[in-house]
């Protein structure tokens, strides 16, 4: 089966090159995550950082803190439309 190809491209087909790699090569987009943990003795303790998802996050709070009875987290999003002096 020949590619069809268009008479009027200035390139030819095999000229003709991605212009960004696989999504497959890129690294994860990374999300603000703040964890929290809660210890048996009732103190507690939390940390905001990049992680390539939630599941991450509490995972490495855990492997951290193994006898924490609680961990929970939350992503934050980035906003949409810019900075924040509009408000």
């Amino acid at each position: 089966m020949q590619a069809v190809v268009n008479p009027t491209s200035p390139v030819s087909p095999t000229e003709a090159k991605p212009k960004w790699p696989p999504l497959h090569l890129l690294p994860p987009p990374m999300r603000l995550c703040e964890v929290k943990i809660t210890m048996p003795d009732g103190s507690m303790g939390a940390h905001v950082g990049w992680y390539p998802c939630a599941v991450d996050a509490v995972l490495r709070a855990i492997e951290i803190f193994p006898g924490a009875m609680r961990v929970g987290v939350v992503v934050t999003r980035p906003e949409r439309g810019g900075s924040d002096a509009s408000r």
